[in-house]
């Protein structure tokens, strides 16, 4: 096959070379959902107002877009959810949501392990699908859990990882790792469920290797005593939320950087050293600078929601 180029075009390019541009330079475009605004996800926490705030130009869109290796290491984490959740359906300990096969039926059994048959139409036969927690605003979907003992369950999540974060001393878990599992597990609790504790499953990308991390080896402690502590943190991002999403004054600003994770070097409440606004924040007249910035551009679009009692 004869290769047509420009007369003029001298062949350059090598497959290297067009393969690193498109990985540095490409970005694609993809939806916007909009219920990451309109509740507070567990996936946001440590929540941080101000963060939230200054990315609604982003969030407030039709469409994001995203770079290869965010949509790289995003679309690795994807599949190993699908591989494990997939292989651990077979386990008689493993508690999700189990939804009748039945196309007449498709009852959805919630947070229980997986029962012998449809308690509505005695079908044997499921689907699973992971379980959504709803908490007020709060709103987030678990990986899975396990049934440890008679009725006594800890809730997990798998997060993929690179073999030098294993290796380096301190390096896992990762806090907002922590904060979102514990906040999953905590909400359950006030629901009525037994929990025991937690598990983090960190899975080595280049070995398929799991990490254990329990929640009492993170604590030093046990889940029941750090439960008050939780519950806590969570009606702070909760109270924290309602404030920023129903903001619709300048006026309101200063209040907003009030809120900011990190006013001094060396803070980090959470995930402030993987924040684009991490230094920014350390002086709030440059912060205050930014959040008026940020207000001019989304104002029509405020308040995101109605200020609730």
């Amino acid at each position: 096959m004869e290769l047509h180029v420009a007369k003029k075009e001298k062949l350059k390019r090598t497959t290297e070379s067009v393969l690193d541009n498109v990985i540095q330079t490409t970005l694609c475009k993809y939806p916007v959902d909009k219920e990451r605004l309109t509740n507070l996800r567990v996936s946001s926490f440590p929540f941080c107002p101000v963060k939230w705030f200054l990315g609604l130009p982003t969030s407030t869109a039709k469409t994001r877009e995203q770079g290869f290796h965010s949509t790289f290491f995003t679309e690795v984490g994807t599949t190993v959810h699908t591989v494990i959740q997939n292989y651990l359906k077979e386990s008689p300990y493993v508690v999700r949501d189990w939804i009748c096969s039945d196309a007449k039926c498709k009852h959805r059994h919630e947070f229980q392990v997986k029962p012998d048959k449809c308690e509505e139409c005695g079908n044997p036969n499921f689907n699973h699908a992971e379980h959504k927690v709803k908490a007020g605003v709060i709103v987030g979907h678990m990986d899975d859990s396990i049934l440890v003992a008679r009725k006594k369950i800890r809730p997990i999540d798998y997060k993929t990882t690179g073999k030098s974060s294993v290796s380096a001393k301190g390096k896992l878990p990762h806090k907002s790792n922590v904060k979102q599992l514990e906040a999953y597990a905590a909400i359950k609790k006030s629901q009525g469920y037994d929990i025991d504790g937690w598990d983090l499953v960190y899975i080595v990308r280049d070995s398929a290797k799991p990490v254990y991390i329990s929640c009492e080896s993170y604590y030093g402690h046990s889940f029941e005593v750090e439960y008050p502590k939780i519950i806590k943190r969570i009606k702070k991002y909760v109270k924290d939320y309602k404030f920023v999403s129903s903001l619709d004054s300048r006026d309101q600003l200063e209040d907003l950087a009030d809120l900011r994770h990190r006013k001094k070097a060396g803070e980090d409440k959470g995930s402030c050293g993987y924040c684009p606004y991490s230094e920014l924040c350390l002086d709030k007249k440059a912060i205050l600078a930014h959040l008026n910035s940020t207000f001019t551009k989304v104002k029509l679009k405020l308040p995101i929601i109605l200020a609730k009692a």
